[in-house]
Order: structure tokens, then sequence, then C-alpha cells
């Protein structure tokens, strides 16, 4: 039951919860059992007590949810911090059945991400502070494939807090490409060696050579990354050299 919402100055979602209970609000995506990301910036306020905010993927039910959902947890009786982020499994309401928990300081005043991912049987959750690089690494996974496809949305659980959610965002992760045309200094097409390397990490993505004729590339990547693309200039007479260097979001 998600019961009473309120939209905030035009721009994100509250909820004052009025028992110790889940509440959610569903998305109108069901999704198709493939990988996704979703995402939602989230903050509640200062006033003591435990608390938790949530992000949820494959999710079912109406008053007593299943699916997987990624929290901040608030579990001591002070004021300010969350203590866990966690990424649980639950089954029509009932109690976690697979949970893992990382122990984390954060103040939950300030709007911070969370970020679940469900890659089949797959899951993986972080946190990272608005205006902040969103950190490379995950911070809490497990392995279930009990539920395999469902809505998506955010969740609270309290007694008279308040919380609040923007930003939401849910996004299949299909790999998407990098492509172009490469030309020389007289703007005629040729056959160039192009690259791809993660932003992050400087992996290398993919590789391939331009056509000669035509000028044109394409290199597949995995969804979700930022990628740096090195056109290299190819010449058996000289060094080899960068002839551009750019970033690039793969659509």
């Amino acid at each position: 039951d998600g019961g009473s919402w309120s939209v905030v100055s035009g721009n994100f979602l509250r909820r004052v919860s009025p028992s110790n209970a889940w509440w959610a609000m569903q998305s109108p995506y069901t999704g198709d059992g493939g990988a996704i990301n979703v995402l939602a910036k989230v903050k509640m306020d200062q006033n003591e007590g435990s608390a938790r905010s949530a992000v949820l993927l494959r999710g079912s039910g109406t008053t007593a949810y299943s699916g997987y959902m990624l929290l901040l947890n608030r579990n001591s009786g002070g004021t300010g911090n969350a203590d866990a982020l966690s990424l649980r499994r639950y089954d029509a309401g009932g109690s976690a059945s697979v949970v893992e928990d990382a122990a984390i300081s954060i103040n939950t005043s300030d709007w911070h991400w969370l970020k679940l991912q469900a890659d089949g049987g797959s899951l993986r959750g972080k946190v990272w502070a608005v205006g902040v690089s969103e950190p490379a690494s995950w911070t809490v996974e497990i392995v279930d494939a009990t539920y395999e496809s469902g809505w998506a949305g955010v969740a609270c659980r309290s007694i008279g807090r308040t919380f609040d959610f923007a930003g939401f965002r849910v996004a299949a992760m299909r790999d998407g490409a990098v492509s172009g045309v490469v030309t020389d200094v007289a703007a005629e097409n040729v056959a160039r060696v192009v690259r791809a390397y993660d932003r992050d990490t400087g992996e290398l993505i993919g590789e391939t050579t331009s056509d000669e004729t035509t000028g044109a590339y394409t290199i597949t990547v995995p969804a979700g990354r930022e990628i740096d693309r090195i056109v290299l200039a190819e010449d058996d007479s000289t060094p080899l050299y960068n002839d551009l260097i750019d970033r690039v979001i793969p659509a």
C-alpha cells in the first residue's frame, strides 16, 4: 500500500510514515527479466529512532511486498547517521531471507544516491553523496534468482519519520556502441585504429580499424560505462601518435 505521498516544491517525492511498516511507491516499469539499474536520491529527517529508506526492483504485491531491496539502515536510536547499507530479498512481506550488510556512516539529512543493479541472478548495490563521483566498486552483492521480473520503486519504513526521494530512474542495461567516421587533415576518409577504454579503470573495452573507403567504424561496449575514445595515427615511417582523445557516453 503506497499510502499518502506528496510532491514537494514540484521536484521531489515525500512520505511521512504513519506506522512501522514498509510503504512503497511503484513505477510503471515491470521489467522483462533482463539486466536493469534502479537509481534514486534519498534522504531522511534527523529525528531519533531507527529508519530505513530504499529502492526496489523485481517487486510484486501491494500490501505484502516480494522482491529485492537496497536500503539505508539507521538501526541505532541516535540521530543523523545511517550505519548500514543492506541488500535483501523479501518474500510476501516476511522477514528478509537473503541479506548482505555493509557498515557505513553517512549523514541521512543530506541527499545520497542509492543504486541497485540486477543482472540475471547477480544483484549489487552502492551509495554515494550527491555531488560526488559515483564509486567504481559495489558495496553489497548477493546471488539469488528467486525473482526474475517485477516492478521497480522506492520504499521507506519507520514511525513518524519523513523520507524524501528524487531523481528516480530505471534503465535497462543493454550494450551500447561507440561509432563515427575518421578523416585525415585533408578531410579524406582513412583507415585508422580506434580504441575504446573504460574512463574509470583504463580497461581496453574494444578495438577496431575504420574502413579505408568510408572511414566508418563501430565498437560495441558494455552499457553504463563512460568511454575514452582514442584514434591512433598509423604511418610506418613515423612514430605512432594519438590523433584524437575524447570522452563519449554510449547511447
